[in-house]
Formats: C-alpha cells, structure tokens, sequence
C-alpha cells in the first residue's frame, strides 16, 4: 500500500514537472524542481547512512525536507556495510543530479559501483539508477532480481 502511494505521488511530481514545462511564462523546470547541489548530496548521505545504520526508507520521509529513498536492494533487506560518495556526474536533466557511489555490502558480500539519482526539492528522490528506470518506464521495466535472504 505504501510503495503504491510513493508511485503515485512520484507520477504525479513528474507528471507535474513535465506539463510546467510546456506552460510559457512558468519558470524553467530546473528552478521549479531540480535540488541544489549541496541538498543533493546531503540527502543521498542522509539516505545511505539511514541504510548503513540499518533504518528503513520509510524513516526518511519524516526528515526536513522529506526523502524518498528507492533502492531494491534496500528494500530486499540487503545490509549495507560501506559507502563512497565518489563524484557528481553529469545529469541527463535540467532536474536531477547524478552521483557515483561504491556500496560495499555486508550480506550478500559484494563491492559495486551504483549510480544514484536525486531529483525534488521537498520532496526529494534518491534513486538507484535502475530504480528511476524502471519507475520512468511506469512499470514496463521488471524489478532485478536479488537473492532472497535464508
């Protein structure tokens, strides 16, 4: 029930943020939308640290401003042991910021470079690449697979 209201509430941000940029006069939808440089980066550590510590998304969306963490592997209940923030990466919008993060996780054990995708101002969206790609696609994209914990 939750995962569908954040679905719906995400179409609706960009369902939104699509039809102000055909409106003229309204603004460009990088002030409308996109997050500043520093509240970009300060939510995805305030997200993978909520993680490494081993909270849930859900808790992010009491912060100021909210945040809406989407990682499967998050939800899937990997454990984070790690994270570097690497560098910010150049965007494929005016309203989403880019990062290149390595995630070393504690169960299952593995290294990965990810990229995450943060978009919003309140609320803001931290995805995993694979995530926003699959939420752009309204679900014609399948959700990966991960291993299921014993």
């Amino acid at each position: 029930m939750l995962r569908m209201n954040r679905r719906r509430a995400l179409i609706a941000f960009i369902a939104g943020g699509g039809s102000m940029a055909l409106v003229p006069g309204c603004g460009s939808p990088n002030s409308a939308f996109a997050p500043s440089a520093t509240s970009a980066r300060e939510s995805l550590d305030v997200a993978l640290a909520t993680w490494q510590k081993g909270g849930k998304a859900d808790q992010l969306t009491t912060a100021s401003p909210q945040i809406h963490a989407v990682d499967y592997q998050w939800q899937a209940g990997h454990v984070l042991e790690r994270y570097d923030i690497l560098e910010e990466q150049p965007g494929e919008g005016v309203t989403e910021k880019r990062y290149a993060v390595l995630l070393r996780m504690k169960k299952p054990q593995a290294e990965k470079r990810a990229q995450f995708i943060v978009i919003g101002r309140d609320p803001i969206w931290v995805f995993r690449d694979e995530d926003y790609v699959r939420t752009s696609n309204m679900g014609d994209n399948p959700r990966p697979r991960t291993r299921r914990r014993p």
